[in-house]
């Protein structure tokens, strides 16, 4: 007689004769050849996978294990994780939605007999798709009268214009291509090192070429057509993309005056108008006045020159007031209102 898995059941008939009184006694013995031991499972190695393109998720075909029965019984497998959906098409078992991480995956085989055995395995998924880089690829910089040579720093995610990761946010930097830039632009930069000198230090001589949160620009680069900055997008599995960025700077600064204090002076006094001074952004003595000196005043980029015009108006023989105004242009078509310098003249003169 057949049993599960190839086994038997062989039935005997054992007869018992008594030869005095010549009768009989029968039994029936049964004997059962059963397969009782569990198939043996060998699982796939553990392996690696990338997420989607699109979706921070992995959909894996499961590759199936080794089976191995005593008994040559037919059998059956299943599938379970603990992530994921399992999806059995037919014969063959994928798992969707596997979520970024290391997953174990279990077979089960059972055979006809009943007989039941697993093993398992690690499926880990990896983020291994590199951001979206989207730049605005053309950008205006202004510069600022906060540092020296209109150093401006100019923080990284300004020229960014939507860029994206399957996985969550993302983090940029930024430099530029070459620079003329050839002085320290990191002291007090926040933006670069919170603490100056900290770890990592910055180097000071980088000229800006080098990915930093933020990029610096400065009076140099003003009429120098555009400058090509390249964005950094790097998300958090570390996987980076980059895109191209073309940086015009523009200098919309005002000038920077000051005019020369007001003075007392007595009637026994040359008084000369060609002895005013004016300074500088920098508050450096830079000339004479004069009824038309055409003399500069140099603003916070150094370059455009402003012209002076003075009106002096003096009597003898009383007090009288001297009016200096001195107006500045800028060639770019910024400008400042002329500021006023009062000088009073007091004459303490003995009349005949």
């Amino acid at each position: 007689m057949n049993d599960c898995g190839n086994g038997e059941k062989i039935v005997r008939t054992w007869t018992v004769l008594d030869w005095c009184t010549q009768t009989t006694l029968e039994c029936v013995q049964v004997i059962k050849l059963s397969d009782d031991e569990a198939p043996e499972l060998t699982c796939p190695e553990d392996f690696e996978v990338g997420t989607d393109f699109w979706y921070c998720y992995a959909n894996v075909s499961v590759p199936k294990p080794d089976v191995f029965d005593v008994c040559g019984s037919a059998y059956t497998l299943s599938l379970t994780s603990s992530a994921g959906i399992v999806v059995n098409f037919g014969n063959n078992y994928v798992i969707n939605q596997l979520p970024l991480g290391d997953h174990i995956v279990t077979w089960h085989v059972t055979d006809e007999c009943g007989n039941q055995s697993s093993c398992s395995f690690t499926i880990s998924v990896v983020d291994d798709v590199v951001p979206v880089a989207n730049c605005d690829e053309h950008t205006i910089v202004s510069l600022t009268n906060d540092g020296p040579y209109g150093i401006t720093l100019v923080p990284a995610h300004v020229f960014d214009d939507g860029s994206y990761d399957n996985c969550g946010p993302v983090e940029f930097r930024v430099r530029r291509m070459d620079s003329c830039i050839d002085f320290d632009w990191t002291t007090e930069g926040a933006c670069i090192d919170d603490v100056p000198g900290g770890i990592p230090p910055v180097n000071s001589r980088d000229r800006g070429t080098v990915h930093r949160p933020c990029v610096p620009f400065a009076c140099c680069d003003v009429g120098a057509g555009p400058i090509m900055v390249e964005l950094e997008v790097t998300d958090l599995a570390g996987n980076r993309n980059y895109c191209m960025v073309e940086a015009t700077v523009q200098d919309k600064i005002s000038p920077f005056v000051e005019c020369p204090p007001d003075i007392i002076v007595s009637c026994d006094f040359w008084f000369n108008v060609e002895e005013g001074t004016f300074v500088d952004a920098d508050g450096n003595a830079n000339g004479n006045l004069d009824e038309d000196p055409l003399s500069p005043i140099l603003e916070t980029c150094m370059m455009h020159l402003h012209t002076m015009m003075m009106r002096a108006f003096v009597r003898t023989l009383s007090s009288t007031i001297q009016e200096t105004k001195i107006t500045t242009s800028h060639t770019t078509g910024v400008s400042t209102d002329g500021q006023m310098t009062t000088v009073r003249l007091t004459y303490r003169c003995a009349y005949e």
